[in-house]
């Protein structure tokens, strides 16, 4: 009998769906341990993202808010659109939207959007020479009544029918306290009050109309919302009316007040629902009501949003996403689920992101590094990714843009759209580029060569598309090695094709796979094809 060479069984393993990247020490099939300016808008294949739109010389941007158009800030100087508005103080902002206005804080300011007026929220007058009478609600004599009209030259400026004061600086103090103001005109206000007869004050009266020193803010049920770190308070102003935060009559359209007794500061503060969310780093307080007299504040202890990132607060999908203490999370107003379990536990600090077509952008510091790196989670594969290491200060969506401002003084579009305002109109402010290509790469966990029943890997297969002015470099390393040896270099623009990596003997248990280019690919499939050996070669 003669002998017979033994046939070399065969098996293939494919990936045929990618996940996007994992920082942990183990990572699974179908994800990578280094993925930069990929995307999972492709999946289950993976390709580049999209070009950005490049606005440069924009360190003096401080602040942006979409409503209609841009609301944003140019060192002291406030724009809406590309039209100038302003001045206000430089640096962060709060906003909230209130129909067609938009209240600005810390700065207590108000810009109607219709007619780009900008107007303080507080307002104070002091006059002297004031007389003070018995009249009726509209300002005329009266021989007896519960309203006193106060009268001064330029007493009444600035202030509206409606208005919480504060009167001080009579002698009567019948005339010292708060009030609402009855009629308003610029020489006299009207007020309800109960003096014995009218009498003339020489010194300095002050009527005042103050709001309270907020640090985030937030718009729900025709209420701007507040918190206060300072008197640990959750504020609202008077329905429908951002200037008034101290009306209350006991009536619906009251401002609203409530102490928190818990400890912590806030963090931030959001609408989900139709509903005020008030977020602490271990606490989430939702508002439920619909009315002062029936609004009530429920605190539940879950993850809240970190110290530091109020700015990775976005909307999408109908749910909240934030960075909290142990990573990021999702909130639909029931319990808080973390999604940065790829991310590895508490590596990142802080952050600032933005949300725009199923994706949320978050750019964190590495705790160790102290370097700022940009993921992206998308929401409907739950895959992250990596972009360019920039120090992302703030985002803004407008429409189906999502803009970035960087600390290296460039802003940024995640889609490739157009500047936010007219060039021709602001020429201070620079021409838009458009990125010519995507420089991108992905590197694979440990690719083991061997496997049970003496099965060992052979080749390693990749499976790609590339279109005009697109490259690819693939290349592999063995472990215990530091470089990365180059197995393959393609620019030519093709339809689908695989490549096949042959896998050298050596003394090496396992393997790294990178690829990298420029341009449009599509990886499709990372496959391995697995050989099995034998105690012998023979078969008798």
């Amino acid at each position: 009998m003669q002998p017979r060479i033994k046939n070399i069984k065969t098996r293939r393993k494919a990936v045929k769906a990618f996940k996007g990247i994992c920082l942990r020490e183990s990572i699974p099939d179908g994800y990578f341990a280094e993925a930069e300016n990929l995307s999972a808008r492709g999946y289950p294949a993976i390709c580049q993202r999209k070009v950005r739109g490049v606005f440069e010389n924009c360190a003096g941007v401080g602040a942006m808010y979409s409503h209609g158009e841009m609301v944003w800030t140019m060192g002291s100087s406030l724009y809406y659109g590309s039209e100038y508005i302003g001045s206000v103080m430089p640096g962060g902002k709060q906003f909230a939207s209130l129909g067609a206005y938009v209240v600005i804080y810390p700065d207590k300011k108000i810009l109607n959007t219709q007619t780009l007026e900008l107007t303080p929220i507080e307002n104070s007058v002091t006059v002297s020479g004031v007389y003070a009478s018995i009249s009726n609600a509209d300002g005329s004599e009266a021989p007896s009544s519960n309203y006193v009209k106060i009268a001064s030259s330029g007493i009444g400026r600035g202030f509206s029918v409606g208005d919480a004061v504060e009167i001080s600086g009579f002698s009567d103090e019948m005339l010292n306290g708060s009030f609402l103001l009855q009629t308003v005109s610029d020489d006299f206000i009207v007020i309800i009050a109960v003096i014995d007869e009218g009498a003339s004050e020489e010194g300095e009266i002050t009527v005042k109309r103050s709001a309270p020193d907020l640090d985030f803010l937030t718009s729900s049920m025709n209420r701007v919302w507040g918190v206060s770190n300072q008197t640990h308070e959750i504020r609202a102003c008077k329905l429908g009316d951002a200037k008034n935060w101290n009306v209350f009559q006991g009536i619906s359209t009251d401002s609203y007040a409530a102490s928190v007794p818990s400890a912590g500061v806030f963090t931030g503060c959001a609408e989900l629902q139709g509903r005020a969310v008030f977020f602490k780093e271990e606490e989430i307080i939702k508002l439920f009501g619909d009315k002062p007299s029936n609004f009530e504040l429920v605190s539940s202890r879950m993850p809240g949003v970190e110290a530091g990132a109020e700015n990775s607060i976005a909307y999408m999908e109908s749910m909240l996403f934030y960075k909290g203490q142990l990573g990021v999370y999702r909130y639909d107003g029931s319990i808080p689920v973390i999604i940065s379990d790829a991310l590895g536990w508490g590596h990142y600090r802080g952050g600032s992101a933005g949300a725009v077509d199923g994706r949320y952008y978050i750019s964190m510091t590495d705790q160790y590094t102290g370097k700022y790196v940009l993921f992206v989670y998308d929401v409907n594969t739950g895959a992250w990714y990596t972009e360019n290491g920039l120090a992302m200060r703030c985002f803004t969506r407008a429409g189906k843009e999502l803009y970035m401002i960087c600390a290296d003084g460039n802003a940024y579009s995640v889609n490739g759209g157009g500047p936010w305002y007219d060039p021709e109109k602001l020429s201070f402010m620079s021409p838009y580029l458009v990125e010519a290509y995507v420089k991108w790469h992905a590197v694979t966990g440990l690719i083991a060569l061997t496997a049970p029943d003496r099965q060992y890997v052979s080749r390693i297969h990749i499976r790609f598309s590339l279109k005009s002015m697109g490259r690819l470099t693939v290349a592999l390393k063995y472990a215990g090695e530091d470089e990365f040896i180059n197995c393959a270099y393609f620019d030519t623009p093709s339809s689908e094709k695989t490549f096949s990596i042959p896998v050298q003997a050596r003394r090496a248990d396992s393997v790294f796979l990178k690829i990298e280019g420029r341009g449009e690919c599509t990886i499709t499939g990372i496959d391995q094809t697995y050989e099995t050996g034998s105690d012998g070669l023979w078969d008798l």
